[in-house]
């Protein structure tokens, strides 16, 4: 019972975690966008997820900046700031 619909779309958990919450995306439209986005490009979600969090928590920690990866700014992980909009940012920097 792993296998759900939202929004007439087939959505699985462990894609939607790795590039939901596992990258500060809590927005499920954004997490199910960005699996869109993956799959269209035929990368596996689960897999490019975990490198994305990766890269993500590099940039956090000050072990790379911005442009390194060629994005103009840092993610946002406030854990006392739980918001859509702002961690939003995170799927814009995944993009």
């Amino acid at each position: 019972a792993c296998k759900k619909v939202y929004k007439n779309k087939k959505v699985d958990y462990e894609p939607l975690h790795s590039v939901g919450p596992l990258i500060g995306v809590i927005s499920l439209d954004s997490a199910k966008e960005l699996c869109h986005l993956l799959d269209f490009f035929g990368l596996d979600a689960i897999e490019s997820g975990h490198v994305i969090a990766w890269l993500l928590e590099c940039l956090n920690k000050g072990l790379l900046l911005p442009e390194d990866l060629g994005i103009k700014e840092f993610p946002f992980f406030d854990p006392f700031a739980l918001s859509p909009e702002k961690w939003n940012k995170n799927a814009e920097l995944a993009r």
